[in-house]
């Protein structure tokens, strides 16, 4: 009789360690799920920052060509869509350039600091813009009367170098670091 006892009590132990085992699997394997989960989540979010992120960079850059272009055109050819077109092109891009911070904000909350450095690169490009800008504005304010055409052809041709070498690359750059962001959230 107590042979029988110890045998029961032998098989329920041996049934509740192996309940047990099944249970801890069970949770290793929900916990597991949940992991996967979250990851994928992480994932996607971030993709979709750095896919917004670089569609935001290229309206910025579609817009600062369109506002260059109507420089060139008031600067070589004394032509323009008039400075209401100019004003709007320029807080178009201001507004995407706000876009563009308040997204990189959203990487840095993500994911770190790995990210402070596109807002360096930001401002880089906004303070370039600036200058652009100004020295279009100065431009055209000592030539309002349109008489210096050569002067305004000297200016065009340094707003032009500029725009072609340092804003293009630095525009360039940053299109290039959004997209190899992108592609490197899809391999993780």
């Amino acid at each position: 009789m107590v042979e029988r006892q110890v045998m029961a009590m032998r098989l329920t132990t041996k049934a509740t360690m192996a309940y047990g085992a099944l249970l801890a699997m069970a949770a290793a394997g929900a916990g597991a799920a949940v992991w996967t989960s979250n990851q994928a989540r992480f994932h996607i979010d971030r993709m979709e920052l750095a896919n917004r992120s670089y569609q935001a960079h290229l309206r910025l850059s579609n817009e600062t060509y369109q506002l260059f272009k109507e420089f060139g055109d008031k600067l070589v050819l004394g032509q323009s869509d008039g400075t209401a077109k100019q004003t709007r092109l320029i807080a178009g891009i201001r507004t995407n350039l706000s876009e563009i911070r308040s997204i990189i904000g959203a990487e840095i909350d993500m994911v770190g600091s790995e990210e402070v450095e596109e807002l360096q690169l930001l401002a880089d490009l906004e303070r370039r813009l600036d200058v652009l800008v100004a020295r279009y504005e100065t431009g055209v304010v000592r030539n309002e009367d349109g008489t210096d055409i050569e002067r305004m052809r000297e200016i065009a041709s340094a707003i032009d170098a500029e725009i072609d070498g340092e804003f293009n690359r630095m525009i360039q750059e940053a299109l290039l670091e959004e997209l190899e962001e992108v592609e490197e959230t899809k391999a993780e």
